[in-house]
């Protein structure tokens, strides 16, 4: 107001200030598949956020593994591997916001084929116990652990029963028979592929049921069943599973041969025992034979 009396109208005077850094988020396209132990099982599309509730955003900026600085809000992943990223804006007021590093671990692919495991016992046995040790191979999220089935083939990833120990001990089979072993690997990811199983024919053989033994006389018979000359005595044996082993037997009570041929000789009422042995350590029945000549 001057001497006069003369008002100046009101002026407004707009100062703009903004001392806040925007924040910047990042956001993994929902499209990645995530795995174990903070892996992820995909390559990454990333998406940056940025945020200003002040001046507003003027640009954003990303590198990858410390690389060169990138202008721009979307960068992808596509190298297996542990990553480093880091980004930040800039608003229009020129505040700088503090880069932001984030750790991204990518692992696509399954494990190898694993080398055979050592299984025991090497033969067969009539014991229902069996072991087996398996190997963990290089890999980039290392080995989790393994699947195994004994049997049939697997049809599906999860096709088995999973173990983290490596000596893998006191399997019980649900019955007789030879039996084959598939084992396959699953890693720190997560990442598994049955196709990748390896294969070890007749991994396990168990026979419980012992041989049995036949004898075949041949001789001059005479009357009520009594031989007039030597006798030879001729045993087969026979064993469904682990096969013969050995077949024994004694004349009288003489000392035990291994054979499957007796020869009887001598007048006299005589008794032959024998028995036979199978691979798995089976002992069958002794049988007796009374013959006389």
């Amino acid at each position: 107001m001057d001497e006069a009396g003369n008002v100046e109208a009101i002026q407004t005077l707009r100062l703009p200030l903004d001392q806040t850094a925007p924040s910047t988020a990042y956001q993994p396209d929902p499209s990645s598949i995530v795995g174990d132990n903070g892996w992820y099982r995909s390559f990454i599309t990333i998406t940056l956020i940025p945020l200003d509730l002040g001046s507003g955003i003027a640009n954003t900026y990303y590198r990858i593994d410390g690389g060169a600085w990138q202008a721009g809000t979307h960068l992808v992943l596509n190298q297996e591997g542990e990553h480093t990223i880091e980004f930040y804006s800039v608003d229009v007021a020129g505040n700088v916001e503090i880069p932001f590093p984030v750790a991204l671990k990518i692992d696509t692919q399954a494990p190898p084929t694993p080398a055979p495991p050592q299984t025991a016992p090497l033969s067969w046995t009539n014991l229902n116990s069996f072991d087996f040790i398996w190997s963990r191979p290089n890999d980039r999220s290392g080995i989790a652990g393994a699947y195994y089935r004994l049997g049939t083939p697997p049809t599906f990833n999860q096709d088995g029963t999973f173990t983290d120990i490596q000596v893998v001990d006191n399997i019980a089979l649900p019955a007789e028979g030879s039996y084959d072993l598939y084992l396959w690997l699953r890693d720190g990811a997560g990442n598994v592929d049955y196709r990748r199983a390896v294969y070890v024919a007749n991994a396990f053989r168990y026979d419980t049921t012992p041989p049995t033994t036949q004898a075949e006389l041949t001789g001059a018979l005479g009357e009520n069943n009594w031989y007039v000359g030597p006798v030879t005595v001729s045993l087969t044996a026979a064993d469904a599973l682990a096969g013969v082993g050995s077949t024994l037997f004694r004349v009288d009570t003489r000392a035990w041969q291994t054979g499957t041929i007796a020869l009887i000789s001598g007048a006299d009422k005589h008794t032959l025992t024998y028995f036979s042995t199978d691979l798995g350590q089976q002992r069958g029945t002794p049988a007796c034979s009374d013959r006389a000549h």
